[in-house]
């Protein structure tokens, strides 16, 4: 292979190493900016599903203000949520973490209502203040959220405050599809990949003619 690089005219040897660059610079192109589309849809999701919480759930869960239980009637408000509101196209999954870290609502095994398990980096961070947002492979998902509809859900944990101090009342857990998500990213790497490929060419042309 080596011979046969060395017997190919100058300019034709450029060629191929201007083909070469080109390949190598489109997969280093292409991975980047569909890193940075992910951070930047994560981010505004995150933000987004802040701001759908506070009017839609914090009034369902002021109750727990008082240490009460949630009631019967913000239950079946918050599964009406995920079934009846354009919000449950895309929602998989709705949790939600008391003060103490106990689960008070699990729309995908409500047996689990009541439980208490470790607390994660994301959810402890929410029960600070902090929006958290992610995306989760399912390989790393639990089994009651493993479908092979998706192959990747968006996770976000919100904090839910208390109108009477502004304290952490809650942490609402989110689990959507990453359709969307993927979609953009195909379509920005897409883009990507075509102009680079477009000025590329022309450089070459330029140069060999």
């Amino acid at each position: 292979a080596l011979r046969t690089l060395t017997q190919l005219s100058l300019v034709r040897r450029f060629v191929l190493t201007g083909l070469l660059v080109l390949l190598a610079g489109l997969a280093l192109v292409g991975t980047w900016v569909g890193s940075q589309i992910e951070a930047g849809v994560i981010n505004s999701t995150g933000v987004v599903t802040s701001l759908y919480l506070d009017g839609a759930i914090s009034p369902r869960l002021q109750s727990l203000a008082s240490g009460g239980a949630l009631e019967d009637a913000d239950r079946l408000a918050l599964n009406r949520l995920l079934t009846g509101s354009q919000l449950g196209e895309h929602v998989v999954a709705l949790k939600i973490w008391g003060r103490e870290g106990r689960i008070i609502f699990n729309s995908p095994d409500p047996s689990l209502v009541g439980s208490r398990f470790v607390m994660q980096r994301p959810l402890a961070e929410a029960f600070e203040g902090a929006v958290r947002s992610r995306v989760v492979d399912i390989d790393d998902l639990e089994d009651q959220l493993k479908n092979p509809k998706w192959s990747r859900l968006i996770e976000t944990f919100a904090p839910i405050r208390a109108q009477s101090d502004n304290s952490v009342l809650a942490v609402v857990g989110f689990y959507q599809t990453a359709q969307i998500l993927e979609r953009e990213v195909r379509g920005a790497q897409l883009r990507s990949w075509t102009a680079h490929a477009a000025v590329t060419l022309v450089v070459l042309i330029l140069l060999t003619t």
